[in-house]
């Protein structure tokens, strides 16, 4: 059976000794072969796709629940622990130890502050790559341009349509 993972290239499964499925030789997970019934399909993705969503969700609530328990436990300002978050991600990411985590956790990995350090991080190195030591310098705003972009036009939106009042103690 050929299999449709992107990582398989179209290679051929491996049927095991044991088991009525195929192994992908390339990621160990049951194989999605072009001969299969849509519905099989549809579930075995749906299943795969629901696991990233739970592990996703566990990652980004493991980064909030370390967060907390610093903001309870420590007596360090909840600014210098988001600046915490941030150098943990460029450290991690320029280590190379967070990118494997993304690649488990997607979004769970990505959206806290620990994912745009890592985004500052991914993004020098390769701007190091292609345009030698001035990409120490650009890259990491060549990588966090669209994301810095929207947080001032989404913040210049909210500002324009609400007035700022009086906060009432």
């Amino acid at each position: 059976m050929l299999c449709i993972y992107p990582e398989c290239r179209g290679e051929s499964c491996v049927r095991p000794k044991k088991g009525k499925h195929e192994v992908c030789p390339y990621n160990n997970r049951y194989c999605i072969g072009e001969n299969e019934t849509f519905h099989s399909l549809k579930v075995q993705k749906g299943l795969i796709e629901n696991m990233n969503y739970l592990w996703a969700f566990l990652v980004g609530g493991a980064f909030c629940l370390i967060g907390q328990v610093l903001i309870d436990l420590t007596r360090l300002s909840p600014a210098r622990i988001l600046v915490a978050y941030v150098v943990a991600g460029v450290a991690l990411g320029g280590m190379g130890l967070y990118k494997p985590l993304v690649d488990f956790a997607g979004a769970g990995a990505t959206v806290p502050l620990t994912g745009f350090g890592y985004l500052l991080a991914d993004g020098v190195r390769k701007a190091v790559g292609e345009q030698g030591l001035l990409g120490v310098f650009t890259g990491g705003f060549t990588a966090a341009a669209c994301g810095m972009a929207a947080v001032v036009v989404f913040a210049l939106i909210v500002a324009t349509l609400f007035k700022r009042g009086d906060r009432m103690s």
